[in-house]
């Protein structure tokens, strides 16, 4: 970034009146130190992330649980993480949740990345293979909470129900 801002100075130099020269290198000056500020301040090893994948799911399910919105939902959502990717499995009450839920995640998991393909805003339709049917869940899955998951996948809400 310094460089570019050298860079910049030289080339504009030859080009530009004392006046205008002084007023341009105040300027980037600001820039560089609002830039060098707010990248400083985005920094996520400021925060304490967990280490572990266990860690990392064991401090959002405990987010979660203590969040007066998030924590009545928590037997339709389901929790996992692989390498610091983490994945969501499920469903929040509402689209204002769904936002509380990612920004919690981000901030208490600090995941690499977060899967939210069997993961929906709202809740689905009774029908919907991430719901157990009468018969329970489909081929291939498991109850979890509220939740159908494939059979591989761990449950990070065992014992939790709607009806508990």
């Amino acid at each position: 970034m310094i460089e570019k801002i050298r860079s910049y100075l030289q080339k504009t130099r030859k080009s530009m009146k004392p006046s205008k020269l002084k007023y341009s290198f105040l300027t980037f000056s600001m820039l560089a130190i609002a830039f060098f500020a707010t990248a400083g301040s985005n920094r996520v090893g400021a925060q304490t992330c967990p280490k572990t994948d266990e860690e990392t799911v064991t401090a959002i399910v405990e987010a979660i649980k203590s969040d007066s919105v998030l924590a009545p939902q928590l037997s339709h959502i389901v929790v996992a993480s692989v390498n610091k990717f983490v994945k969501l499995q499920g469903w929040t009450d509402n689209s204002k949740s769904y936002q509380r839920l990612m920004d919690l995640v981000r901030e208490v998991g600090c995941p690499t990345a977060v899967n939210v393909n069997r993961f929906e805003e709202t809740p689905p339709p009774a029908d919907s293979p991430l719901r157990p049917q009468p018969g329970g869940c489909g081929p291939g899955t498991k109850p979890c909470g509220d939740v159908c998951i494939p059979d591989g996948d761990t449950c990070s809400v065992k014992g939790t129900k709607a009806s508990d």
